[in-house]
């Protein structure tokens, strides 16, 4: 998830160059691509009785996420998204 965040974070800084596409870009992709398939290869072979925790521990994670954001209203689904800037740039 981490990796997933740099790369939105970095979006417009990632194909500045090579360097910088492999950092930001291609290892990060890569990270988050091995591990979901730790994941998937972990919940495939995986007792019935423990997807099915696996699954109501999610469900009940989105429900109080929905639960923050349309009834508490919470300010945190109220942040605007931001992206790496360079200094002294506007």
């Amino acid at each position: 998830m981490t990796a997933l965040a740099t790369m939105a974070y970095y979006r417009r800084k990632i194909f500045t160059s090579a360097g910088n596409a492999l950092t930001l870009g291609v290892l990060p992709f890569f990270a988050a691509a091995f591990l979901s398939w730790v994941v998937w290869k972990s919940v495939a072979g995986a007792a019935v009785s423990q997807n099915w925790s696996l699954a109501g521990v999610l469900a009940v994670g989105v429900v109080l996420m929905v639960q923050a954001r349309f009834g508490f209203k919470s300010a945190f689904f109220a942040v605007r998204r931001e992206s790496f800037t360079p200094e002294g740039a506007s």
